[in-house]
């Protein structure tokens, strides 16, 4: 028993177990037949739980998912512009997600 909650210890120290996680969703949906956008944005999404990133970082996502869709267009490859819209929504609904949430901290500080 001591040894598990040793390896616990570890693994939180590390990030082992958040990497496992996202690992095992991978794996997860992988093994439901999910396309590989969804198994990405489900990956991204339980890592984004685990590990919550700034909301700079998130906005350069957002930008950078939207500024590649008229060049994926212009080279004629509409499914990867199309992929990289639903990106870029997913990133603007996590950027407003943890806005709000920093909003009710703030107020309640």
């Amino acid at each position: 028993m001591i040894q598990i909650r040793k390896l616990l210890k570890f693994a939180a120290e590390n990030k082992l177990f958040d990497l496992f996680l996202v690992f095992f969703s991978v794996i997860l949906t992988s093994h439901l037949n999910w396309d590989i956008k969804y198994i990405a944005i489900f990956a991204v999404t339980v890592w984004l739980i685990l590990q919550p990133i700034k909301k700079k970082e998130i906005f350069l996502a957002v930008l950078f998912s939207i500024f590649l869709i008229p060049f994926l267009i212009f080279i004629n490859r509409e499914h990867y512009a199309e992929i990289a819209a639903v990106f870029a929504y997913f990133f603007i609904i996590v950027w407003l997600i943890s806005s709000i949430g920093e909003y009710i901290k703030d107020r309640n500080e």
